[in-house]
């Protein structure tokens, strides 16, 4: 897989922005970016991560009919811990992404390829 356009992509969006944007801020797009090809790819090939992710999304719209009946404490309680459940994993996939880099670059230099 080619990155080189994502990357490119990312860096050209803050570009044409004319944002003055922070290493980690343009690190984060990258990441984003990233992250979302490679979950599409993920589900291309896997059918049974695909499955999972179709389950998840039905379970989320069950969710959302059944907040309709909830109080509004209820309801807040149930948003409050699913954004973080998505922060937790967010952070995950980036430090296990980053992880598999430098494990990478260790392995390359281990090898004396480069």
């Amino acid at each position: 897989m080619d990155y080189a356009p994502v990357f490119e992509y990312c860096v050209l969006k803050t570009k044409e922005a004319s944002i003055d944007m922070e290493y980690s801020e343009i690190w984060g797009m990258v990441m984003a970016e990233l992250t979302d090809l490679n979950i599409h790819h993920l589900r291309e090939q896997d059918a049974e991560f695909d499955a999972l992710v179709r389950h998840r999304i039905e379970l989320s719209n069950r969710l959302e009919q059944a907040k309709d009946s909830m109080n509004s404490q209820t309801k807040q309680l149930i948003v409050d811990y699913n954004d973080t459940v998505e922060d937790i994993n967010s952070h995950q996939i980036e430090f296990f992404y980053l992880q598999g880099a430098k494990d990478c670059f260790r392995l390359l230099k281990m090898l004396s390829l480069i």
